[in-house]
């Protein structure tokens, strides 16, 4: 079935028949809408857990990492703060796979975007499961930094 422009519509439609991505991704079904919301939040999910991946292989790999000591002036106690800042080289395995990464991080972006653009209300659901169950399964490994001097006050 050719592509027609006059085939898409411009407003929210919880219809069964929509093209996503490409003309070979064509859905005329309830059973193939439902397997396709499954590969969009498996899709979204990933570009979730992919987000969180960069940063913990950055903490992983990051040098020149530096330590403050921070003295607070309301307390006579000191509070040692060991917060890594540092940077990767950019001749460097860690810094090609981050660069690798960003890219597949934006394609995947793009193409969920592109997947919101179809205005298909049950794609834009199977997108927010998938972006809300992958913040829930990877974001807690996240490192939490907090601004002593900041939460002193």
């Amino acid at each position: 079935m050719p592509f027609d422009v006059k085939d898409m519509l411009e407003h929210f439609h919880f219809s069964a028949n929509v093209t996503i991505l490409f003309n070979g991704w064509h859905v005329t079904t309830a059973p193939g809408m439902l397997g396709s919301c499954a590969v969009v939040i498996l899709l979204a999910f990933f570009f979730e857990v992919l987000k969180t991946f960069r940063t913990l292989h950055l903490q992983q790999y990051a040098t020149s990492v530096r330590h403050r000591i921070v003295e607070s002036a309301t307390e006579k106690s000191r509070i040692l703060e060991t917060q890594a800042e540092g940077e990767l080289k950019i001749l460097s395995w860690p810094h090609g796979i981050q660069s690798l990464l960003h890219v597949l991080q934006a394609v995947i972006g793009y193409m969920l975007m592109l997947i919101v653009m179809t205005y298909n209300g049950w794609l834009i659901l199977s997108v927010l499961i998938g972006i809300g169950l992958g913040y829930f399964a990877s974001a807690w490994k996240r490192k939490i930094h907090v601004d002593v001097e900041e939460t002193a006050k």
